[in-house]
């Protein structure tokens, strides 16, 4: 009404009982305000009312167009909401509508929200090759570990049984000691002790052939 320009307004009738008259209360809405505010989603978004003008959108070239233009679904042109997929440009798309409820009004304005199936699909497989990337970086950790402490654990076994051949070839004198607290640690400590006792048996028994030789002289 201004300058020819289009407004969304929000109209009132006024009743003046004492005078038997009326009068109406018109309030433009600023919509560049609603234009900040859907710029702020990252989708195409668009407010839209009964009669499928576009009022608001974070799209420039969707602005004073209707909605038929931009979508062809039947179901969102004639003022259903909910879900709905179709097409956009070729590509197919997901289409959420949502009515915005006005107290008192005879018209409905409706939020439309425009996703790509390639970004929801996008979403889903970056979300896939992270947890692949994930589960491979586990399982190689998982493989790492495991072949650090099977070395470790063979190495101590194989030099424990170097040590143990040593000792059942006669060398009493060889040191049986493996570093741990483990099983393989107390092996090693009881076997040590165990050779020790050997060695001292047989010092033992050498001393008493000597004197056994030193009496028998």
């Amino acid at each position: 009404t201004n300058n020819d320009q289009k407004y969304l307004s929000l109209v009132r009738r006024v009743d003046f009982l004492e005078f038997d008259t009326n009068g109406v209360l018109v309030i433009n809405v600023n919509t560049k305000a609603f234009n900040l505010i859907l710029s702020q989603e990252s989708q195409p978004t668009m407010l839209v009312d009964d009669q499928n003008n576009i009022i608001s959108t974070n799209q420039p070239g969707y602005l004073g167009k209707k909605l038929n233009s931009i979508i062809n679904s039947k179901n969102i042109l004639d003022g259903k909401t909910g879900i709905f997929q179709g097409d956009l440009e070729g590509e197919p798309i997901h289409i959420f509508v949502e009515a915005i409820p006005l107290e008192n009004s005879l018209n409905k304005v409706r939020v439309v929200s425009i996703i790509a199936d390639e970004d929801i699909v996008g979403n889903a497989n970056r979300f896939r090759r992270m947890g692949v990337i994930v589960a491979a970086v586990s399982v190689c950790v998982a493989l790492l570990l495991i072949y650090y402490i099977s070395k470790l654990l063979s190495n101590r076994l194989i030099k424990l049984s170097e040590q143990i051949n040593l000792v059942g070839k006669g060398n009493f004198n060889t040191r049986i000691l493996i570093d741990g607290e483990d099983e393989i640690g107390q092996l090693s400590k009881q076997l040590g002790v165990m050779v020790n006792n050997t060695r001292n048996l047989l010092n033992e028994v050498y001393e008493s052939n000597r004197q056994k030789t030193l009496l028998e002289r």
